[in-house]
């Protein structure tokens, strides 16, 4: 049964809630790690499916290159932190992901499961937002994750 992206949406949100100041350094932690919908506290990681895409030439076994969104959102009073706090966070993620074992994709193992390779495809950086004194940014991390499930 295929699991599609589920388990890989889930690998991700694990790794978001993993990193701490080994990988953050001196950025805060994340304050909340969702899957998708209205985040309210700052930092946060939003973890959310882009596409999946199926090989037609496999005949085994179902390949599948799944894209997932990381979204980042940051907080201020000082725009020039603002963007350097979000080219951090970025970089931090990016780490992170590198550094991920490929054992632990997906968390937990699913049986069936073989996942071939995880690399960041894009960093797209918003504006900056205002809503009084407080600034707000978004990084979205757009990663490529291949899949075959058996």
């Amino acid at each position: 049964m295929a699991q599609l992206i589920q388990p890989i949406l889930d690998t991700f949100r694990a790794l978001l809630q993993a990193m701490d100041a080994s990988t953050l350094g001196d950025l805060p932690p994340f304050a909340e790690v969702k899957s998708a919908g209205m985040n309210l506290n700052f930092p946060y990681g939003s973890v959310e499916p882009g596409k999946t895409a199926f090989d037609p030439a496999q005949d085994q076994s179902a390949a599948q290159g799944h894209s997932i969104v990381i979204q980042i959102g940051v907080n201020g009073t000082e725009p020039e932190a603002l963007k350097t706090a979000c080219v951090a966070y970025a970089q931090a993620v990016w780490s992170a992901i590198a550094a991920w074992p490929m054992s632990q994709w997906p968390t937990p193992a699913v049986p069936g499961m073989n996942v071939k390779e995880v690399f960041v495809m894009s960093i797209e950086y918003s504006g900056t937002y205002s809503r009084g004194s407080m600034l707000s940014r978004y990084v979205d991390v757009t990663c490529i994750v291949g899949v075959e499930e058996y």
